[in-house]
């Protein structure tokens, strides 16, 4: 019996499988042609498109051709000038390692100072070796001349006594024998006299004349141990300046070694200061980049929305309104994360702290490590604990709620005033489900990303869903 209900109901079955086959075609190019047109459209979105399509012809012809057009999309990234944040992201790498080369800088003087002094030191060292040396070769002259007068003055003493000697011998030796002939031989008394007066003074004048060599020879030894002396304390002296010498040297060598390393160190930083910058300039490019796209996409994703909302609700007969309504909703979805905020909410700032001053504050400390349930903008912090402490330094915040990790990304979306999408400023809180983040303009946001990445400023403010955003300044 059931063979028989599908035979007679074959036919019927054909004609409505057709029939939905034709209404699922022009859906399915809709929502291809929607998602084509924007990198972050929402399910939402183009589950919209495809109800307008559902409920008129007119107004799904007409949402695909303007998607169409979205899609042709095209974004020139070296027509983008990022020369601001590349100097800016270099001169915050310069500013990080400025005070380590400063620091390498002024210990390397320093050194240099100590040893020039040492060596300073050194020649005037070597001038008083070299003036020594030529006063101990001068004494060592004159004892060799000392010396050689001693030689001679002990064999004139020597000479001298022998002659006094034999004398004496040949005076003593003829005895009385010699005075009697000096009676015999003497004309008169007188003349006896004058002989032995002369005898005496031959006698005398070899006494005498002794012990004038003899002094000369005490004055010439001591001369000679006086020069000795002199000599020794010369050497000693040689000796002293010659140890203070290879100290100077030792110091030198020592003071060489640590400018060496310091030049190195030196070297070495200002290498790793110039690679850092070239990197994060090369960051900071990319990411002017990517905001630039992002911000171009969403201006194109916005003219798209709104040429197609005009569109729509032109083309579109018994539904148009049904049309409108859902080019709206794609508006919402494609521009601002899925959150609108409600109609245009726009608290006034009343703290007379500006959002520029803010962003700027956050941007100090990018590139700094992120950490869970850390509140260090220096050691690391997460999303929640960054946020807190950059409003706390502007006295918006509690100092030590923020210290103690008081603000979560949870109570966050109740501090202040609620900020709808279309009127959100740099400076303001956005936040996403289990995540927040500082808006800083053109689209972009500063934030503890992640472990991986740290502290960032490139991210689109509709990288995320976003549940609220919160003006506290």
């Amino acid at each position: 019996m059931v063979k028989k209900l599908i035979g007679r109901n074959k036919k019927k079955a054909l004609a409505i499988l057709l029939i939905l086959t034709l209404m699922i075609v022009p859906v399915d190019q809709t929502v291809f042609a929607t998602e084509n047109s924007t990198s972050e459209s929402s399910s939402g979105s183009s589950s919209q498109d495809s109800s307008s399509g559902s409920s008129s012809s007119g107004s799904s012809s007409s949402g695909s051709s303007t998607n169409s057009n979205s899609s042709t999309f095209v974004f020139d990234p070296s027509k983008v000038d990022t020369t601001q944040e590349e100097n800016a992201a270099e001169q915050r790498v310069q500013q990080q390692y400025q005070q380590q080369i400063d620091s390498l800088e002024n210990q390397t003087g320093a050194l240099q100072e100590e040893i020039g002094a040492l060596n300073s030191d050194l020649v005037g060292v070597l001038t008083s070796i070299e003036v020594l040396e030529e006063s101990i070769a001068e004494t060592e002259a004159q004892i060799t001349e000392t010396e050689a007068e001693l030689v001679i003055a002990e064999q004139t003493i020597q000479a001298q006594y022998e002659a006094m000697k034999n004398r004496i011998k040949y005076t003593y030796e003829r005895g009385e024998t010699s005075l009697l002939e000096m009676v015999v031989e003497s004309g008169s008394i007188s003349d006896f006299l004058n002989r032995v007066e002369y005898a005496n003074a031959v006698y005398d004048y070899d006494r005498n004349l002794l012990g004038v060599y003899q002094a000369l020879k005490i004055e010439v030894q001591e001369l000679k141990l006086s020069l000795e002396n002199d000599e020794a304390q010369l050497q000693s002296d040689k000796a002293q300046l010659e140890a203070e010498k290879g100290t100077l040297n030792g110091m030198i060598a020592q003071k060489q070694g640590e400018l060496t390393n310091f030049e190195a160190q030196l070297a070495a930083a200002k290498e790793e200061a110039k690679q850092k910058a070239a990197e994060a300039r090369e960051q900071a490019r990319l990411a002017a980049i990517k905001r630039a796209e992002q911000a171009a996409r969403e201006q194109a994703a916005r003219t798209t929305t709104a040429n197609g909302g005009g569109s729509s609700s032109g083309g579109s007969s018994s539904g148009g309104s049904s049309g409108g309504s859902s080019s709206g909703g794609s508006s919402g979805g494609s521009s601002s994360g899925g959150y609108t905020g409600g109609e245009s909410m726009n608290p006034p700032f009343t703290t007379g702290i500006s959002g520029g001053e803010v962003v700027a504050y956050a941007n100090q400390w990018v590139g700094n490590p992120y950490v869970w349930g850390g509140t260090s903008l220096t050691d690391g912090c997460d999303c929640s604990g960054f946020v807190g402490q950059v409003f706390a330094h502007f006295g918006v915040f509690s100092q030590a709620k923020a210290n103690s990790h008081g603000y979560t990304s949870v109570t966050l979306r109740s501090v202040g005033s609620p900020v709808s999408y279309d009127c959100i400023q740099p400076g303001d809180i956005v936040c996403y489900p289990g995540h927040v983040a500082i808006y800083m303009g053109g689209g972009t946001i500063v934030e503890a990303q992640s472990s991986a990445t740290g502290i960032t400023n490139y991210r689109s403010v509709t990288s995320r869903t976003i549940v609220a955003i919160r003006r506290v300044l």
